[in-house]
C-alpha cells in the first residue's frame, strides 16, 4: 500500500510480481488517492497494474481526512484478509489501518519508512507514542543502513529491520540514459541544451534547495567565465516565475518544466552531473536515477540518499546545507576535471547504485515477509492502534 502509485512504485510491485510467482504468493497493489499535487504524475490506468485498487480514484490525497483513509483502507484489508501488509509509517492514517488489521487478525505488519534523524524533528511526545505503537509492528522497511540507527532507537531489533524500500528500475535509466548519448548532436540541438551541464530535478518549492543552488551557480560562473557549464532544472512550482527572473542574465540556465520517462531520461544522459540541494529530504530518488544513468553527484548533506550512496570523492561529494559557496567550489571541481575522470566517477556511480536495486526491493519484501510475528501483548501499544488514526502528514 502506497499513498499514490508513481512510476518507480509501479516498477517495484511489477518486478516483484514477477519474483514471487516463483514461490507462488500473490500480491495486491493498493492505493490511497490517484491524485496528489505535489506530484504532478500523470494518474495510472488500472491495466498498468495487475490486482489494483484505488480507494479513492479521482480525489487528491490531501483533499481527504485522516478518518476517512482510516476507515476505507481498514474495510479494503478486511475485505481482501491479507497475510501480510506492507504500509506507510504510523503518521499516515493508511498505516495505521494496516497496524489494526494487523492487531484484529494476527497478520504481518511490515513498515515501509525512510525517516532519519535529520528529517524527522518531532518532538518527545510524538516520539515516544510512535515507540510504543511500533512493539506490534514486526519489522521496518527501510532505505538502507545509513537510517538503521533511527529505528534502532524507535524500537526495532536489528534482525527486524530490512533495506532496499527506496529504489528504482536503474536498468530503465540506464538503457535510455545511453540510448541518448547515442544520438547527443542532434538531442542538444532539439531540446536546446548545453554542451555540458548539471541537472536539477525535483518541484520548485523551498525545502528543494533551489535558492542555494542559483546562488551557488552564480558563484561558480565567476570562478569559470570561459569553460563554465550550464544548469538545467527539471521540475515546475510556484517559485518557478521568481527563480527564472533572477537568472535572466545567464542564459546558459534553462528551467525545461516537468519531464516524464522516457524524456527525463534524455536529459539525464545528456547531463554532465546532478546537483541535489534540498534543505530536507527523507531520502531522494532522483539520485538513485542519476546514478543508474552514470552520472556523478553533488548532494545536499539533508538528503538521506547522500548519505548511502555518496562515496567522497569517487562518485561525487556532498556539501552543507544551504551552503552556497561550498556548492560553487565543489561544481568548479567537477567542471574542471578531466573528462576521462569525469566517466570514472559516472562509473562508479552505476556500480554503487546496482546494490540498490528492484531485486533488493523483491529479496528484502520476501525475507520480512518470511519473518515470525513479534509479541502482541503490549497492552498501551494494542490500545494506541485501536484509537489513533493517523494524520495527513509529510514535507510540503
Amino acid at each position: 500500500m502506497w499513498t499514490k502509485f508513481l512510476p518507480y512504485h509501479l516498477a517495484r510491485i511489477h518486478h516483484l510480481r514477477k519474483r514471487l510467482l516463483a514461490i507462488d504468493w500473490h500480491v495486491t497493489a493498493i492505493e490511497v488517492a490517484s491524485r496528489d499535487a505535489l506530484y504532478p504524475f500523470p494518474e495510472i490506468t488500472p491495466n498498468q497494474v495487475d490486482d489494483y485498487i484505488c480507494l479513492f480514484s479521482g480525489k487528491s490525497y490531501r483533499a481527504l481526512s485522516p478518518n476517512t483513509i482510516h476507515a476505507t483502507a481498514f474495510a479494503a484489508l478486511e475485505n481482501i484478509q491479507p497475510d501480510v501488509v506492507f504500509a506507510p509509517a504510523t503518521p499516515f492514517p493508511s498505516g495505521m489501518a494496516a497496524v489494526k488489521y494487523g492487531l484484529n487478525h494476527k497478520s504481518l505488519m511490515i513498515m515501509m519508512d525512510d525517516a532519519w534523524e535529520g528529517s524527522d524533528k518531532r518532538g518527545i511526545i510524538v516520539t515516544q507514542v510512535k515507540k510504543i505503537i511500533h512493539k506490534n509492528i514486526d519489522a521496518a522497511f527501510i532505505p538502507a543502513p545509513s537510517h538503521a540507527s533511527y529505528y534502532l532507537k524507535m524500537g526495532f531489533p536489528p534482525d527486524r529491520i530490512f533495506y532496499g524500500v527506496d529504489v528504482v528500475d536503474n536498468d530503465f535509466f540506464s538503457t535510455r540514459a545511453e540510448a541518448a548519448r547515442q544520438q547527443a548532436d542532434s538531442l542538444r540541438v532539439a531540446l536546446g541544451l548545453p554542451q555540458q551541464y548539471f541537472i536539477f530535478v525535483g518541484r520548485f518549492i523551498e525545502r528543494k534547495g533551489i535558492t542555494t543552488l542559483l546562488d551557488a551557480y552564480r558563484r561558480y560562473a565567476a570562478l569559470a567565465p570561459k569553460s563554465r557549464w550550464g544548469l538545467v532544472l527539471i521540475g515546475e512550482g510556484d517559485e518557478q516565475q521568481r527563480h527564472e527572473e533572477q537568472m535572466k542574465d545567464f542564459p546558459e540556465v534553462k528551467f525545461a518544466g516537468s519531464r516524464f520517462s522516457d524524456e527525463l531520461c534524455q536529459y539525464y544522459g545528456l547531463a554532465s552531473a546532478l546537483i541535489l540541494p534540498s534543505v530536507v529530504e527523507t531520502w531522494g530518488l532522483v539520485v538513485n536515477e542519476a546514478m543508474a544513468s552514470h552520472l556523478p553527484v553533488l548532494v545536499s548533506k539533508g538528503c538521506g540518499a547522500g548519505h548511502a550512496l555518496v562515496e567522497e570523492g569517487q562518485n561525487g561529494w556532498m556539501f552543507g546545507v544551504g551552503n552556497a559557496e561550498e556548492l560553487s567550489q565543489l561544481m568548479f571541481r567537477m567542471s574542471e576535471m578531466p573528462a576521462d575522470r569525469l566517466r570514472a566517477m559516472g562509473v562508479r556511480s552505476k556500480e554503487i547504485i546496482s546494490n540498490w536495486s528492484l531485486d533488493t526491493f523483491a529479496d528484502s519484501v520476501i525475507a520480512a515477509a518470511s519473518l515470525p510475528q513479534r509479541d502482541r501483548s503490549n497492552i498501551a501499544s494494542y490500545l494506541v492502534a485501536q484509537l489513533w488514526t493517523g494524520r495527513i502528514s509529510f514535507y510540503p
